[in-house]
């Protein structure tokens, strides 16, 4: 289990996209993940750990009366969210202006820097096993990591996780929403454009500098735990693409739909044993 039970959806196609990643070699592949519950592991002592925003929600960061509007915004939005019924457009919309609505209420609660600092301390996050050679071998190739995040706490609060744990390398880039603070500290305004849930893709990255170190690696490792995260590849044109998804609760009326999307699914909250693996046997 601390390996994952894993379902190789096409067999035949993965060790097909093996060989190609391993004949094109380093230069021409990038990994994209997710951070929540990718990255991060999803339980911790058998409690569920709350994504990044969540943090906020769940302890007293804030003013109580954050925490009720932010609830309530939840309570509304997140039904949209996960509704697979509704049309992607209405979502899309409808996910703007749940993060336009709640980053407005993060400043008028008095959102600071030290408070983003102090969540992620005091947080349950916890690396997966195996992430610490997950991210050391992709330095020593000189592979990009793309860290896509539509948490509600900002670029910041990734890098404060990753540097924390000496993992935020030179080949590391973080895709998040970018908090601007005043000489106070505290939150002024949120870089456009706004990431959000149904725009976390490809598409984004020609509003950020590393852009051109990218668009030229066509083959592509992805990594998230959501069904929408198999769509953070879309936007840029590429030759491979290699889904992986982490089931993290062992719950089999999800897998038919992760099958569907991913062409790898890890089932449990597991390590990072089969990426380490793949990535040791194609670089």
């Amino acid at each position: 289990m601390k390996k994952g039970k894993v379902v190789i959806v096409d067999p035949e196609k993965f060790d097909k996209q093996k060989k190609i990643f391993k004949k094109a070699g380093a230069k021409n592949l990038q990994v994209i993940s997710d951070f929540d519950r990718t990255i991060t592991k999803c339980f911790v002592d058998g409690k569920r750990v709350p994504s990044i925003i969540g943090l906020l929600r769940e302890k007293n960061y804030l003013h109580k009366d954050y925490k009720k509007e932010a609830k309530s915004l939840f309570n509304f939005y997140h039904k949209i969210e996960i509704n697979p019924k509704i049309p992607l457009s209405f979502k899309k919309e409808k996910m703007l202006e749940w993060y336009k609505k709640h980053f407005s209420i993060l400043i008028k609660f008095g959102l600071t820097k030290d408070l983003v600092k102090k969540a992620m301390k005091e947080s349950d996050f916890h690396l997966r096993p195996g992430g610490q050679e997950f991210f050391e071998r992709l330095n020593k190739k000189s592979v990009p990591l793309l860290i896509f995040s539509a948490g509600g706490l900002g670029r910041e609060s990734i890098e404060i996780f990753l540097k924390k744990r000496t993992l935020f390398y030179n080949n590391t880039y973080i895709v998040a929403n970018n908090f601007l603070w005043d000489e106070k500290g505290g939150l002024l305004a949120v870089e456009k454009p706004i990431i959000h849930p149904y725009n976390k893709d490809e598409a984004i990255l020609k509003n950020f500098s590393f852009y051109e170190k990218v668009k030229k690696r066509r083959n592509v490792i992805l990594l998230g735990d959501s069904l929408g995260d198999g769509k953070m590849a879309n936007g840029m044109a590429h030759d491979e693409v290699l889904k992986i998804g982490f089931l993290n609760e062992d719950d089999r009326s999800h897998l038919k739909h992760y099958c569907q999307e991913f062409d790898i699914v890890i089932i449990g909250d597991a390590s990072f044993y089969f990426v380490n693996q793949l990535l040791k046997s194609i670089l």
